[in-house]
């Protein structure tokens, strides 16, 4: 049998909120009631105050160095827009959409053994409820932080297909990728769209 080794864990790191961390927020929301809040609380759990930056003067660097927490969405945030092209966190105008929010920690997406958290919305009530609930998890956690994930969605979700329809589903949607690389064959149709929506209705 093959045996695979691997250069680092594959179980999912804890973010240890004593470590060098840095909150990215949309430019003008630095000194804003919702993100201080957040600062000190992190503070208060970790012991270590972490840095505020605007989006403006984040620098990729920094993913190497700190922990980033990045606030907002792909078209507000230069951090979140790095971990959208990186497929890691899909977070833009559209979803979670309106008022709704998207927390969650991502495992160590650019290989320098940091973690980052996404406090994802597409409007700024999102993104304050966002806050609101990171700012709970925080408090309510230990120094490490397991992994985070709170999410309010404002999209409806599609009926639950007949299960007489999934083979065809299935069929029709890979015959819309054959011969062509993607990271999924499910991308463009019925599947995709189910799936997407019925996961995240389930947690």
């Amino acid at each position: 049998m093959t045996e695979f080794s691997f250069a680092h864990s594959r179980h999912f790191p804890r973010t240890d909120l004593a470590a060098d961390t840095v909150l990215v927020v949309p430019d003008g929301l630095q000194a804003t009631s919702p993100v201080v809040q957040l600062q000190d609380a992190i503070a208060a759990v970790g012991g270590r105050v972490p840095d505020i930056v605007g989006q403006r003067d984040f620098t990729e660097t920094l993913f190497s160095s700190v922990q980033v927490i990045a606030c907002g969405n792909m078209t507000n945030n230069a951090a979140l827009r790095r971990l959208y092209t990186a497929r890691c966190c899909f977070v833009d105008t559209f979803f979670p959409g309106e008022d709704g929010y998207f927390v969650k920690s991502i495992s160590d997406p650019f290989g320098y053994g940091k973690n980052c958290i996404a406090l994802g919305a597409s409007s700024r009530e999102g993104l304050l409820a966002a806050f609101a609930v990171f700012e709970d998890l925080v408090r309510t956690s230990p120094e490490d932080l397991d992994r985070v994930h709170a999410a309010q969605f404002q999209h409806s979700l599609p009926p639950f297909p007949e299960e007489a329809q999934l083979e065809s589903m299935v069929q029709d949607d890979l015959k819309t990728w054959e011969g062509a690389w993607v990271s999924t064959p499910f991308r463009g149709g019925r599947v995709e769209s189910y799936a997407w929506y019925y996961k995240w209705s389930q947690n």
